[in-house]
């Protein structure tokens, strides 16, 4: 591949897309490695693009990848140029990272450490790795920490406290939060509003109920019947007990609830539940909805918003047990109700 010019590598390093900037990191990092020479230069004239520009991504990388490049050409006790501090963050590797602020006066990098602040990420990587090099950032770290959360970050700071400079200033900061007024809590949000549905006329369907529905319920049993066993429709109650059984469950698990859906007295949905907390939505007397429950949790198939508000709305408005209906006429087993089909190689999805 031809070499790219540097317009087009910090175009390119300015990325946000991590294939994009990665390759002109590797790009860059090889061309280095192949052009020693050359290298200096090449990495100052990156310097100087990256200062006339405002990608606040390119100047990060141009500082990481760049400056160890100059500040290894510097004599002894030669500093990098001030201007060159505002690319200096808390990324890169450790060891090129020292390197330049090795190269930068204490009381610049004191200054460098204080402008990252607004970046945890490279800010916890400063002072885990580097404080040694701007001990004083000790104070204006816990300081920050503290604003935004009313934590003592003092713990972040233990390995520092061979300092004596740090020491001392973890001391300090813990006195000054005991005389610190503390933040009353927020209040609590406010009530959610109640669901726009209601519920009615609960009623069990066991399998041998199956024949007293009428052509509308029938139908509805079967898909979701079929939907707890992976999707699709069963064939009839023997065939929903058959794939039941065939995924370790029995014919209790078959058990189900119907109910009325109502919205202003309406009636909107029919609502099928299989075993306690799975749940299929339809249309009044009518087909399967992009919505469904699956262990509790009402959840819209489809993203669209007007499945999502229906989610919502029935979440809202479902009373504290859609399993709680009258007495059915026949018995069921008298075991504890259990959770949908766990996922496993021998039992189907969950996708309705």
């Amino acid at each position: 591949m031809t070499d790219r010019t540097n317009e087009q590598l910090f175009e390119a390093l300015s990325s946000t897309d991590y294939l994009i900037y990665s390759r002109a990191d590797e790009e860059l990092e090889a061309w280095f490695a192949k052009h020693p020479t050359e290298a200096v230069t090449r990495a100052t004239e990156l310097v100087e693009l990256a200062l006339r520009s405002s990608s606040k991504e390119g100047r990060q990388k141009v500082g990481y990848l760049a400056l160890p490049i100059i500040a290894a050409s510097l004599v002894p006790s030669q500093p990098l140029p001030e201007a060159y501090d505002v690319l200096v963050s808390g990324y890169g590797t450790p060891d090129r990272l020292r390197s330049v602020l090795l190269a930068i006066p204490e009381a610049r990098r004191l200054r460098i450490f204080e402008s990252q602040l607004p970046d945890p990420t490279a800010t916890h990587r400063l002072v885990e790795a580097f404080l040694d090099l701007a001990p004083g950032f000790a104070t204006p770290f816990l300081r920050a920490g503290f604003a935004r959360t009313e934590r003592d970050f003092t713990v972040y700071l233990t390995a520092w406290e061979r300092l004596p400079s740090v020491a001392k200033q973890l001391a300090a900061h813990r006195e000054w939060m005991k005389r610190q007024p503390r933040k009353p809590p927020p209040p609590p949000p406010p009530p959610e509003p109640k669901g726009t549905l209601s519920f009615a006329e609960g009623r069990a369907v066991l399998p041998e109920d199956y024949d007293s529905l009428d052509a509308v319920g029938k139908a509805q049993y079967r898909v979701a019947a079929g939907a707890y066993v992976g999707g699709g429709e069963v064939k009839n109650p023997k065939d929903f007990v058959k794939k039941l059984i065939a995924n370790d469950l029995d014919e209790s698990d078959a058990a189900m609830r119907r109910w009325k859906v109502l919205q202003d007295g309406v009636h909107r949905y029919d609502f099928w539940v299989v075993w306690v907390d799975n749940g299929s939505l339809f249309e009044a007397n009518g087909k399967k909805l992009p919505v469904h429950q699956i262990q509790g949790s009402f959840q819209a198939l489809e993203k669209k918003p007007k499945w999502i508000a229906l989610a919502d709305d029935l979440r809202r408005s479902e009373p504290s047990s859609l399993w709680t209906v009258p007495k059915p006429t026949h018995s069921t087993s008298k075991k504890a109700p259990k959770k949908a089909l766990a996922k496993s190689k021998k039992t189907p999805s969950r996708r309705r």
